[in-house]
């Protein structure tokens, strides 16, 4: 039953058969600032952000980010990670986008993403209210 639901879902979500996703822009490494939210099966960024009140956790064009908080944290004092988290952050990193959130043609959680970002260095990380 799960099976069936999920290659339903994906069927529906999915680009014509034989309509190719589009090409995959990369920008150029370079410094960003802003909040990341660590929260169950999403972990996105927002740049731009300081606080977790300035984002809008419906916003489609959220940007998932894949991140161990206590390995690139430890050095800032983060030790552990908690269910839900929130962090303003600085770092070096490498931004992915397609311009579409469609299976296969997104990022993240069940493709839902348009863009994904790669950490290559953290220069800053606290933890920040999430509410």
């Amino acid at each position: 039953m799960t099976l069936s639901l999920v290659l339903a879902l994906v069927a529906i979500a999915a680009p014509a058969q034989g309509q190719p996703c589009a090409d995959e822009v990369v920008s150029p490494q370079r410094v960003y600032a802003g909040v990341f939210l660590d929260e169950f099966e999403n972990q996105r960024f927002f740049e731009g952000a300081q606080t977790a009140a300035d984002v809008d956790r419906r916003a489609p064009d959220s940007v998932w980010m894949t991140m161990n908080v206590v390995e690139w944290g430890k050095p800032f004092g983060i030790e552990s990670r908690p269910q839900f988290g929130a962090y303003r952050m600085r770092f070096s990193g490498i931004k992915r986008t397609r311009g579409s959130g469609i299976v296969p043609c997104g990022y993240g959680h069940f493709n839902s993403f348009v863009s994904d970002m790669r950490v290559v260095s953290v220069l800053s990380i606290e933890p920040i209210s999430i509410d």
